[in-house]
């Protein structure tokens, strides 16, 4: 069943350097349960995103000019490209937390960039 619902994401972020930054958005969107997932479907500067989530996986796909998406499996380093306007990086995600419950995915993992650890990262998402 689909519902209509208000998406608030938090995105936070310690880099190698402990410098931190955290940005927050809200926007309006649909959320669904089909077969054992999860799904969240909205709209945000960069176009169209969903995200999917089951117990011990998720997976951000964004939209818009470069089509990216991340992948999280709990506790695996997962590799994928990631494309920018300056080129084609090589990134990973190493997944330590992965949640969705009541209203609310939390996904905590480490990210890496051509194979070097760059961020430790958080995104909370209620809805």
């Amino acid at each position: 069943m689909e519902a209509n619902r208000k998406i608030r994401v938090k995105n936070s972020q310690v880099l190698a350097d402990q410098s931190e930054n955290t940005e927050t958005a809200s926007y309006q969107g649909n959320y669904y349960f089909k077969n054992g997932k999860h799904y969240l479907l909205y709209r945000d500067a960069f176009g169209k995103s969903m995200i999917v989530m089951e117990e011990a996986y998720a997976k951000v796909v964004r939209g818009g000019e470069s089509k990216n998406s991340l992948e999280f499996t709990l506790g695996e380093r997962v590799k994928m490209p990631y494309q920018t306007p300056y080129g084609t990086f090589e990134m990973e995600t190493y997944t330590r937390s992965l949640e969705a419950k009541d209203g609310r995915f939390f996904i905590e993992y480490e990210l890496f960039l051509d194979g070097i650890s760059h961020a430790n990262c958080r995104i909370e998402i209620i809805f």
